[in-house]
């Protein structure tokens, strides 16, 4: 429901739902509310499912382990 933009930088830790789809939610609204090169950040501990919508919404994500997290960065 976040309104506004748009954004330089996206940040999201979404909660983990077996389907994802909340994750998706998060990413795809993160997509329409960035300027064009803006920078998504997602942390999570299921990083290839998460991080293949990821590339299916920016096109292209690469994954930084951190203290048993992953940050997606697209």
């Amino acid at each position: 429901g976040l309104e506004g933009g748009p954004f330089d930088v996206a940040l999201a830790n979404p909660p983990y739902i077996a389907d994802h789809s909340v994750a998706r939610l998060f990413i795809e609204r993160a997509r329409e509310l960035l300027r064009p090169r803006g920078r998504f950040y997602l942390v999570t501990k299921q990083p290839e499912p998460v991080a293949e919508i990821v590339a299916d919404v920016f096109g292209a994500v690469e994954g930084v382990p951190r203290r048993g997290y992953t940050i997606l960065v697209a």
